[in-house]
């Protein structure tokens, strides 16, 4: 059957290995992205620290938007005890009142559960879609700043199939990873790495 967020052929599973791939590796990164977003609360505040445009007006208290971004974090754990829920299993969701603390354990949750939830949770494609929504909304907030740098998609062939996987190195590193299919590519083999990702791109 098709993969619930990109309609590529995912045999029986509900999300084909490329979208689990990227749900795991998103749900990796949210716990950093909120932390990010909590330096840039104090109004003219950028995600390294710093100071962004001189402000004429009298500042507001918070900056909103960030405040509305970090409250939409609730939502991991909306998903968590969903999963808890229909697994039977007990899902550790602190119930303290530090959002970030209780984000971060249902990512872990969720993370933990990736195999499970793209083979066998008819909730899937809904939970993966709203994970990348969250994760796009606050990373057009933060910058790209210290995240990793996409890379584009993983092309090696894994029982006969590209992997897909999107690829991130992380600063500082100089040796690019697929986190789903554990290929490398060092920065000897970017040149060739884009053209098989052009060839990749093609053939879809």
């Amino acid at each position: 059957m098709p993969c619930e967020m990109c309609d590529r052929p995912a045999g029986a599973d509900y999300l084909c290995a490329r979208c689990t791939a990227d749900l795991g590796l998103r749900l990796g990164q949210l716990p950093a992205l909120y932390a990010a977003l909590g330096s840039m609360l104090a109004p003219g505040r950028t995600a390294d620290g710093g100071r962004g445009a001189t402000l004429v007006e009298a500042p507001a208290p918070a900056r909103l938007d960030v405040v509305d971004q970090r409250a939409e974090f609730g939502v991991l754990e909306v998903w968590a005890r969903a999963l808890a829920a229909d697994r039977a299993v007990p899902v550790a969701v602190p119930g303290a009142d530090d959002l970030g603390a209780r984000a971060t354990a249902a990512c872990a949750a969720l993370g933990a559960a990736v195999d499970w939830i793209a083979s066998s949770w008819p909730a899937a494609g809904d939970c993966a879609g709203e994970v990348r929504g969250l994760f796009d909304g606050a990373r057009s907030v933060v910058g790209a700043g210290d995240l990793p740098a996409r890379m584009g998609r993983c092309p090696r062939l894994v029982h006969g199939a590209a992997c897909g996987a999107e690829l991130l190195l992380p600063q500082g590193q100089q040796v690019l990873r697929c986190g789903w299919c554990g290929a490398t590519y060092p920065p000897g083999v970017w040149a060739a790495l884009r053209v098989a990702q052009r060839d990749l791109a093609a053939a879809l």
